[in-house]
């Protein structure tokens, strides 16, 4: 039975509501060592029932010890350096996701259907990758226009999804390979202003994985303060410390 509160506890494990926002304000208040907040923020995270956003947390909090203890990413320019190197990773493995699912499916013989794993999304998935694969040289660069993604997962999922719900994947095929590196390149950019700023863009593209999340002012919008909020508390650090 649906209750409308996106809890964990409910058929499909995979609401919106706090599955995405909570992960990020749990990362980013974890980064600026706001303890108790960050756990109500996790709890939100996980009464909103999103499998990729706990992964995100984990991912996040891994990233926070990393950018602490090396001292190299101090530097804004390895810092990016890193950042997009990490996207990219993330990027082409996303993109991938269909052939990588098929193979662990079949390697570890589940019972379950690999659609009802993947919560529908697999079917969608499956013919985006085949379309990206059989289309042109030009569109392979530039992608089929903006729209083009979630017009196809309302046809093939017969308006059930309107979303292709793996926003790499959508934007490999709205926009092709340089669209896809061109924003992973923006991405990358913005974020690297401070190592708390990294580290959202880190979880982001985690959560990008299963989800939709560009498109969600709710979501930017609390993104765009966290980064400014990070990149101003670390320049007036740096500047401390300089005195």
């Amino acid at each position: 039975m649906k209750s409308g509160t996106g809890s964990g506890v409910e058929d499909g494990y995979d609401n919106h509501e706090g599955g995405l926002v909570g992960p990020i304000y749990a990362v980013f208040l974890y980064a600026i060592g706001a303890k108790i907040q960050f756990v109500l923020a996790l709890v939100m995270s996980l009464l909103g029932g999103k499998r990729i956003g706990v992964i995100a947390i984990l991912v996040g909090l891994a990233s926070i010890f990393l950018f602490r203890k090396a001292a190299a990413l101090k530097k804004r320019r390895n810092r990016f350096i890193f950042l997009l190197a990490t996207l990219g990773v993330i990027n082409i493995a996303v993109s991938n996701m269909i052939y990588i699912s098929q193979y662990s499916y079949e390697s570890l013989r589940m019972s379950v259907s690999i659609e009802e794993i993947m919560l529908g999304r697999y079917k969608i998935g499956s013919e985006m990758t085949r379309a990206i694969d059989s289309r042109s040289p030009v569109e392979s660069l530039i992608g089929f226009g903006p729209g083009g993604a979630d017009a196809l997962a309302t046809r093939v999922s017969a308006g059930t999804l309107k979303e292709p719900h793996n926003d790499w994947l959508k934007i490999l095929y709205d926009y092709g390979i340089l669209g896809s590196i061109a924003i992973t390149v923006f991405i990358a950019l913005v974020f690297s202003t401070s190592a708390t700023g990294a580290v959202i863009a880190i979880a982001s593209a985690i959560l990008m994985t299963t989800d939709i999340v560009v498109m969600y002012f709710y979501y930017q919008f609390p993104i765009v303060l966290m980064v400014g909020c990070s990149a101003l508390r670390e320049s007036r650090a740096r500047g401390t410390v300089q005195r």
